[in-house]
């Protein structure tokens, strides 16, 4: 492939690393910490934080991601944070169900980008080079 201005190297050490914190990111303990936590009694985040002594962004994060895969629901209840703010009250499914997401997982994005740079440097037309990019638009 042509030279696109970035080292070889610099491009496979950003890869490595991009997939073992991808890799890393399954096993967190965060996760497993927050679900047992929400099995216990449903919490907002700010709760969680403040009880358990967990970071704002690892609460969060780990609410955000067993949402996203079922394992916890928005309960209906709002709570006031420490700052007033009203904020969800998260709680445990007994059966989780993935909420179907539409959105590219940032590898196939990666993968993407990679034929696109491919295309364009066997001089592909645009379309042809947009088609690969945003397979889904017309």
């Amino acid at each position: 492939m042509a030279d696109i201005g970035y080292p070889t190297e610099m491009l496979a050490t950003r890869r490595a690393t991009s997939d073992e914190a991808y890799a890393s990111a399954e096993l967190a303990p965060s996760r497993a910490t927050v679900l047992r936590l929400l099995r216990e009694r449903p919490q907002t985040c700010d709760e969680l934080m403040q009880a358990h002594d967990l970071q704002h962004q690892s609460a969060s994060a780990a609410v955000n991601w067993l949402m996203r895969n079922g394992f916890v629901i928005d309960s209906g209840e709002r709570r006031n944070t420490r700052t007033g703010r009203s904020a969800i009250v998260w709680r445990a499914v007994s059966h989780p169900v993935p909420i179907k997401d539409e959105r590219p997982t940032r590898r196939e994005l990666e993968r993407r980008i990679e034929d696109a740079v491919a295309l364009a440097h066997l001089g592909a037309p645009i379309w042809e080079i947009l088609k690969v990019l945003e397979p889904d638009s017309r």
